[in-house]
């Protein structure tokens, strides 16, 4: 469905710059996550090679932008493509909330003295993270080429993710660690970060899969 809109989109030069600027929302998107990622977790200090906020400044005036190049294309074109623009106006609000909460990750970096350590939630708060660097990739690669398959797999796939945050961050409640408070209170708070830009990027492909009032849910078999 999504790619047959795509090929009506494409035609349209107002609604092509959507789409590029949504693909540079979810690129801006993954530079932010991978450094403010690594301040928290390599670093001793939140030293960042850019200034996050104004990064976030960036995502959000794309934001803007797509939106007024949609309304400009509608007002311009009638309704024929009302819901290929209903769909891209719905997803870059979720791209505009994963800036929101790498700039989260990177004030744990800067409240939290020393880098932080798992512990013996290493290994799973790992495979965390690289499976939100590999949604970024995935999500990228289906918007550029409309691709209903990977949408699918991140959809399927995306329970171990939340399954896996959810289960740490009950037994770090629990008291079940070696963790002191302060490392125990910031590891909590970045699973649940990684959880909601995994969420954000899920809500991104099931707009491959599902029409314009189920995004963001999943899809009906």
């Amino acid at each position: 469905m999504f790619r047959n809109l795509l090929d009506v989109f494409r035609k349209e030069s107002l609604l092509d710059d959507s789409l590029k600027q949504a693909v540079q929302m979810l690129e801006e998107g993954r530079i932010m996550f991978i450094s403010a990622s690594q301040s928290l977790r390599e670093q001793d200090n939140a030293d960042l090679p850019f200034d996050i906020r104004e990064k976030d400044k960036l995502i959000n005036g794309l934001q803007q932008e797509v939106r007024r190049n949609l309304l400009t294309h509608l007002s311009i074109s009638g309704i024929k493509d009302i819901n290929t623009a209903l769909i891209l106006a719905a997803i870059v609000i979720d791209l505009e909330r994963i800036g929101d909460y790498t700039k989260n990750i990177v004030e744990l970096a800067e409240w939290h003295p020393k880098r932080l350590e798992a512990k013996r939630y290493e290994s799973q708060l790992q495979e965390m993270e690289e499976r939100v660097r590999e949604l970024f990739d995935a999500v990228i690669a289906a918007l550029l080429n409309s691709d209903e398959t990977v949408a699918n797999e991140i959809l399927d796939d995306h329970r171990n993710l939340t399954k896996g945050c959810d289960q740490t961050v009950r037994e770090l409640i629990a008291g079940e660690d070696q963790l002191n408070k302060p490392e125990a209170v910031t590891l909590a708070l970045y699973i649940r970060y990684l959880k909601r830009v995994g969420a954000h990027l899920t809500n991104v492909a099931s707009a491959f899969v599902n029409p314009f009032h189920r995004i963001g849910f999943k899809p009906r078999k």
